[in-house]
């Protein structure tokens, strides 16, 4: 029997058993010392009375068992507890580490509870990697999106701080070249415009699109005493040049314009191409885009407009669009040119506003199509309108930047109920 059994035995003889029944002959001096130290230590009694109690009270064990089993059994579960207690701390520990894994710099976005609202935001989230990234980013945010940083990983402050300005600098280039171009163009519509007048001629400018249309349409040209005239190669086209001539001219003029059919080689190993993959292929001929009008398609068929002069280069050069080769030939008769395809839609409002009839339109609410008018992004017969209760008169045409266009036909009648049946044509 080792010491710290004897110890053990002596603790639980004086709390429960008389001391001249369990001492035997092995019970010396050095027991009696054990004796005194637990007397004296009386914390280390308190502690295995516990296991004192709790076998005392089982009868179907032998009591020798009971002193012999309770030492035994109350390491393993010492040692089990010891076990579990890092296992909760490892616990505690890791949540704070997973609730801090987002980083602070990063916010998360939560879409509006307003449809209309989410619908029209566009956020880009980019992480520039070198300085090359900063060109699309300017890119992004000339084209009125909204551009979210993620700066996370650059640790070094003044990277940061050398990346923002640097996007800065760039943006601000863009738009003062995006200035130079549209003075130049005013400057260039005015050159035009005194030539006619004085030299009582006509002059023409290359295809401009709706915002260039409405820088045209601001300025006061009839003052100069020339008349001003749009034309794009068919009714209602959309990139249109314009014409400058004398208020008396005495001779017949044609607009310099030219229209070429594009029709696969092979039909049946054509592809089915869109309108992108057309101008695409035009452009990477490495004309500007100011040559070349609008382009319809139809089936495997395009059609689209040029200026005269470039006609023959494009005659030649024009061959493949995507994996497709294709044949590209002038039209000589007007007739063959197709006409634009309409989805006629009909609807009521109070009243006939801008923001009616293109939530009309396109599906949408009123408040939904308030930002693509304050953005600019909207323009009623080429010129621009930023007033969403502009009330358009019939047969304007409507267009909406990144939409569509459609016609508007008026309105048709009036409901009981007071309320105004419109009818408009969308270009599909």
């Amino acid at each position: 029997m080792g010491v710290l059994d004897k110890f053990l035995d002596a603790i639980k003889l004086n709390d429960d058993y008389d001391d001249d029944e369990f001492l035997d002959e092995d019970l010396d001096g050095a027991d009696d010392d054990f004796l005194d130290d637990e007397e004296e230590d009386r914390p280390k009694k308190k502690f295995f009375e516990k296991f004192a109690k709790k076998k005392s009270s089982d009868d179907e064990f032998d009591e020798f068992e009971d002193f012999d089993d309770a030492p035994a059994k109350s390491p393993v579960k010492a040692t089990a507890a010891a076990k579990a207690a890092p296992a909760k701390q490892t616990e505690k520990t890791d949540k704070p580490v997973r609730s801090a894994a987002p980083s602070s710099k990063i916010t998360p976005m939560r879409s509006s509870r307003r449809s209309g609202q989410s619908q029209n935001v566009e956020v880009c989230v980019i992480k520039p990697s070198s300085m090359e990234d900063t060109r699309e980013i300017a890119d992004t945010l000339l084209d009125n999106s909204t551009v979210i940083l993620n700066l996370e990983g650059i640790d070094v402050e003044l990277a940061q701080r050398i990346i923002v300005r640097r996007i800065c600098s760039v943006c601000e280039s863009r738009l003062l070249i995006q200035m130079e171009k549209d003075e130049f163009l005013l400057k260039r519509i005015r050159e035009l415009a005194k030539l006619s007048y004085q030299r009582d001629i006509v002059t023409f400018s290359d295809f401009l699109n709706l915002n260039e249309q409405n820088m045209v349409h601001s300025q006061k040209l009839q003052e100069l005493g020339v008349v001003v005239e749009f034309y794009g190669g068919y009714e209602n086209a959309e990139r249109q040049m314009v014409a400058f001539h004398p208020d008396a001219l005495m001779f017949q003029w044609e607009y310099p314009v030219d229209c070429i059919r594009i029709t696969p080689k092979a039909l049946k190993f054509s592809e089915a191409l869109t309108h992108r993959d057309y101008l695409g292929a035009i452009l990477n001929l490495g004309v500007d885009r100011s040559v070349v009008g609008d382009i319809l398609v139809d089936g495997n068929t395009a059609w689209f407009f040029c200026l005269s002069k470039m006609t023959g280069f494009f005659l030649e050069n024009l061959c493949r669009v995507r994996h497709t080769t294709v044949l590209a030939e002038k039209v000589e008769d007007p007739g063959l040119i197709p006409k634009p395809h309409f989805q006629e839609i009909q609807g009521t409002c109070s009243s006939v506003r801008l923001d009616t009839l293109i939530a009309l339109a396109f599906g949408a609410s009123r408040s939904s199509m308030v930002s693509y008018i304050e953005g600019g992004l909207v323009f009623v017969n080429g010129k621009l309108v930023t007033s969403n209760g502009h009330e358009p008169k019939e047969g304007d045409i409507i267009s909406v930047r990144g939409k569509g266009r459609f016609i508007y036909d008026g309105v048709a009648r009036q409901t009981k109920k007071g309320r105004n049946s419109i009818t408009i044509r969308k270009y599909i």
